[in-house]
């Protein structure tokens, strides 16, 4: 590796990192960051923390990568290719979580704050547990104080705080417990929250105010890949120069107009539409331009 530089050298385009494992599905994780950079107009990077072998029914294995190799993947993409933003995802265990908080603290003093989205990924759509509670312990520890961005649904919500969540109510309590852990907005997502009805409704809360992100609530089971793709979208968005509350509103319309315009794949939980912009004339995003 060459020596560090202080500061980052001008990029023709924005540029997003994503830190996560692979879905050989393609519906989610790695695959599904880099199409939602690519739809968006971002150059994507990513350092591999996990292969799995995994479809729309299930996972049927997850092949571990050293923590030293996922930091060695940082390195040499920052030291050269530098970025915008960066987002996190399946980490696995403490040793990963812990080597990608100090690669980022390191970083992020060499080349500026760059904004990080950590998506807490806990369990996948079939129930599979992808990060075990020494790493959940990490996470909360080492991980959420660097986040600018935290994107837990409810379920991880849950085991993030140990608060039951069940209503919007319980939601903004579990914001409130989770911005006490370091990060500087808590985004708690409402897809799965029971009292929602027809409306999926996002809290997005900076230790200030609250924010009420609402979409129609799509009745599908094409929603492989929902919360790698919105958290991605949020770290792209950043990286093009949005803040916090227009990149994560920017992302829920993206993220609701992805699952709209999903696609029938596999036998279980089909993936999302990362590409769906391109379908519609005229369009690239929304919040972008062709």
């Amino acid at each position: 590796m060459t020596d560090p530089r202080a500061t980052q050298p001008p990029a023709p385009v924005p540029r997003a990192m994503t830190i996560a494992g692979s879905d050989s599905g393609g519906g989610a994780g790695i695959q599904a960051d880099l199409k939602t950079f690519n739809a968006l107009r971002v150059f994507g990077t990513s350092a591999l923390t996990a292969l799995t072998a995994q479809n729309t029914v299930g996972v049927q294995g997850v092949h571990l990568v050293p923590p030293d190799f996922v930091a060695a993947q940082i390195d040499a993409v920052l030291d050269d290719i530098g970025t915008d933003a960066v987002k996190t995802g399946m980490l696995a265990t403490a040793d990963i979580v812990a080597a990608v908080a100090e690669r980022l603290t390191y970083w992020r003093r060499r080349l500026g704050p760059f904004p990080v989205v950590v998506d807490p990924v806990m369990i996948a759509k079939s129930g599979a547990p992808l990060l075990d509670e020494p790493a959940r312990a990490a996470v909360r520890e080492t991980l959420l104080p660097l986040a600018t961005v935290v994107t837990p649904n409810r379920h991880e919500a849950q085991q993030l705080t140990g608060l039951r969540v069940e209503s919007l109510d319980d939601a903004r309590r579990a914001a409130a417990e989770i911005k006490a852990m370091g990060p500087q907005w808590v985004v708690v997502k409402g897809g799965h929250l029971a009292e929602e009805g027809d409306e999926a409704v996002d809290i997005l809360y900076d230790g200030r105010q609250w924010q009420e992100l609402r979409a129609e609530r799509i009745r599908t089971t094409s929603t492989h890949g929902t919360g790698c793709t919105f958290s991605a979208a949020i770290a792209a968005y950043l990286a093009r120069g949005e803040d916090v509350p227009g990149a994560v509103a920017l992302a829920k319309r993206y993220i609701t107009g992805a699952i709209r315009h999903a696609f029938p794949l596999g036998h279980g939980h089909g993936p999302t539409n990362s590409f769906y912009p391109w379908d519609e004339p005229g369009q690239l995003a929304p919040g972008g331009t062709r």
